[in-house]
């Protein structure tokens, strides 16, 4: 569904961009935890910190549904310097 939006005429809106960003954040630290579970020592550590991303997807499905715009912790901070959309 985030990608349907980021391609249409919705993209402009300030609220579909805002829950793009955060969503994309959410994807990239999702990527990385996911990466990490492949290395033999840090497995039971990318474990936690994958039920964490989860959380704040959870979070921020709920947040959208809602129809607010409300920062993710930690995420809202990344999204303030890294936002593509």
């Amino acid at each position: 569904m985030p990608l349907i939006l980021a391609c249409t005429k919705w993209r402009q809106d300030e609220f579909v961009r805002f829950h793009l960003n955060q969503g994309l954040m959410v994807l990239m630290l999702a990527t990385i935890c996911a990466a990490l579970g492949f290395v033999p020592v840090l497995e039971q550590v990318a474990l936690s910190l994958t039920l964490l991303v989860d959380v704040l997807s959870l979070v921020g499905l709920i947040t959208a549904l809602r129809r607010r715009a409300a920062p993710l912790p930690f995420i809202g901070l990344l999204v303030a310097r890294f936002h593509p959309f």
